[in-house]
């Protein structure tokens, strides 16, 4: 029997039994989380430096193929930092629909650290600006940046064109991630934008 099941079947004898376990539960999702916060903020910082160092190298030894490969570095790590947001979002989920409840039962007079928050879908808006936007132009602009420095310095063009397909599938695939994970609302306003466009459907 989990935790859930003892807050629903225990009797007033049993509430402060309960009300530790939901609280232990409580503290050790909180801790998650900030760990996972952490890392995120690790990947991102260290995706940002090796690309800068990258391209900074690329552009003293004028290595085309270098600069290229730079982007690479950058988008995967962005990638595992938009995974860790998706952990941290499940979490927290977890925590609001299904552990604070049952504490704000326990202890109606609580308040929780997500009560306020709303849905993730709604706090997009607020975040858009100070946070969205941010994190796209950590990975928009060295991306491009390196890919036109790149090509400024290309010594193979064979190569150049395979390595810069790489890095703009790879890209497409984090936009893709970013905004199905990081940013629900404007990728579900996209999946409705290209719905709508298809034969058939919505206004020509």
């Amino acid at each position: 029997m989990n935790f859930v099941d003892s807050v629903e079947n225990a009797g007033d004898s049993d509430d402060a039994m309960v009300r530790d376990i939901v609280l232990v539960e409580y503290k050790a999702l909180r801790d998650e989380i900030a760990k996972k916060m952490d890392h995120r903020v690790t990947f991102r910082i260290s995706a940002l430096t090796l690309t800068l160092a990258a391209t900074a190298v690329g552009v003293e030894r004028k290595s085309g193929v270098l600069l290229l490969l730079a982007p690479i570095v950058s988008i995967m790590f962005s990638n595992i930092a938009t995974y860790i947001s998706s952990q941290i979002d499940r979490i927290v989920g977890y925590l609001r629909e299904v552990v604070e409840p049952k504490l704000n039962h326990l202890a109606p007079d609580s308040a929780c650290w997500h009560t306020f928050e709303g849905s993730r879908s709604s706090r997009f808006k607020q975040t858009f600006m100070p946070y969205h936007i941010p994190m796209l132009v950590l990975v928009v602009v060295p991306t491009f940046v390196a890919i036109g420095l790149g090509w400024t310095y290309a010594n193979s063009v064979p190569i150049s064109i395979i390595i810069t397909v790489a890095d703009v599938a790879l890209f497409a695939l984090f936009m893709w991630n970013y905004f199905r994970l990081e940013a629900p609302r404007l990728g579900h306003a996209l999946n409705i934008g290209l719905r709508d466009r298809r034969p058939g459907r919505g206004t020509p």
